[in-house]
Parts: C-alpha cells; sequence; structure tokens
C-alpha cells in the first residue's frame, strides 16, 4: 500500500478531514486522561466518547498512514516497573495503550501530521488526476486487485498480515504493474492519435504479435 496516496481530488480531500478528525480525538483523548487515588490513568466522560469515536476510524486512518508511505510502527520499551522486552509496536492498533509503553501520544501526532502534510502536497496533482482517464483506469485496476484481501478481511483475516504476505504484496504487485503498462500503452496510442501516426503504431504492434 506504501506510495498510494496519489488519489483524486474527493479521496484527497476525505484523507486531510479524516486524519485532522482522528488528530483531534486522540489529542482529546490524552488530554482528558485523569488519575486515581492510587495514581492509574483512568478514562473520564469526554476521554471515553473520543476514544469510541476514534475506533470508528481507526482502519481507515491505519491505511491512509499506510498509503502515504508513514510507518506506524514505533519501537516501545515498557518501563522497569512492569519489565519485558523491547518491541515494535502498531502505534495506531495500539493508540490507547501507548502510554503503558512510555512512549508520548504526541508520537502518534507527529505521525498523523505528517501524513496530513504529503497528502496536503499533493493537493494539485489530485485535481489534476480526477479528470485524467488514465487514473481511473489505475483505480479500477486497484480495487479489482484488493478484491481478494477485502474477502480475506471480511472473513476475520488481519488485514495488516495480509498485506504484509510476502505471496499477496507479489500478486497485488503484478496486477498493479500490470495497470501501469495498460495506462503507458493507452497513453502512447492517445499521443499518437493525436499525430496521426496511430494506424502505423497499431501496424508496428500486429507485426511484434505475429
Amino acid at each position: 500500500m506504501a506510495g498510494q496516496y496519489k488519489t483524486n481530488i474527493w479521496g484527497n480531500r476525505r484523507r486531510i478531514r479524516k486524519l485532522k478528525e482522528f488528530h483531534t480525538l486522540i489529542d482529546c483523548y490524552y488530554r482528558n486522561l485523569v488519575r486515581d487515588w492510587d495514581g492509574t490513568l483512568c478514562e473520564s466522560t469526554q476521554a471515553i466518547q473520543a476514544r469510541s469515536a476514534a475506533n470508528d476510524i481507526l482502519d481507515e486512518i491505519h491505511g491512509y498512514l499506510c498509503q502515504a508511505d508513514v510507518n506506524p510502527v514505533g519501537y516501545c520499551t515498557p518501563p522497569p516497573a512492569i519489565g519485558g522486552y523491547a518491541k515494535h509496536v502498531d502505534v495506531i492498533y495500539n493508540v490507547f495503550r501507548i502510554h503503558k509503553y512510555d512512549m508520548p501520544h504526541v508520537e502518534v501526532l507527529d505521525m498523523v501530521e505528517r501524513a496530513i502534510g504529503i497528502y496536503k502536497r499533493d493537493y494539485l496533482g489530485a485535481w489534476i488526476r480526477t479528470f485524467s482517464p488514465f487514473h481511473w483506469l489505475n483505480e479500477l485496476i486497484a480495487f479489482v486487485a484488493g478484491i481478494p484481501f477485502n474477502l480475506l478481511v471480511s472473513a476475520g483475516v488481519n488485514r495488516s498480515k495480509v498485506e504484509s504476505n510476502t505471496l499477496a504484496r507479489l500478486v497485488k504487485g503484478t496486477f498493479f504493474f500490470l495497470g501501469a503498462l495498460i495506462t503507458y500503452i493507452g497513453g502512447v496510442l492517445a499521443i499518437a492519435d493525436k499525430l496521426g501516426y496511430l494506424g502505423q503504431v497499431k501496424a508496428y504492434i500486429r507485426a511484434l504479435l505475429r
């Protein structure tokens, strides 16, 4: 999924809006945690509401970060009082537990802000792609390539495990390669048609296929 942030204008706007919404909710959640009499962090009513709203869009946000090539995995070290081994943790899926690993929630906010910046810088490109037929062809190919993954996720398989599987990535990469090839050939044919050489190009292709 990495590097697939180049969407149309509607997709670009939605990603920016949802990422900002998630940023606000996570900040609200951690600002409204309160300490119990023994120092334990507890959720206030506001924190519970923010957590519920953030959970509704958690999978969507995780996908947007991966598409923008922002790695949602952080290196966490458990506090000495708890003990355990340091390990890599997906901080988006564990966003409500990262304080237990002594990781400040601002690191999650930083990741979200990076993704927002990437989508903002692509705003003009998103406008251009909105009116490009080749972009919509790629979208169709991406949709078809994603059908097996979506079926597995619907069956209860973890999306991140599916998309990190080598064979699955190879299959999906093949679909995208074919899509890029079709787009390239379509572009060449369109240019040849505009220049009046379409007949010659078709004849050349037929000769190659014989």
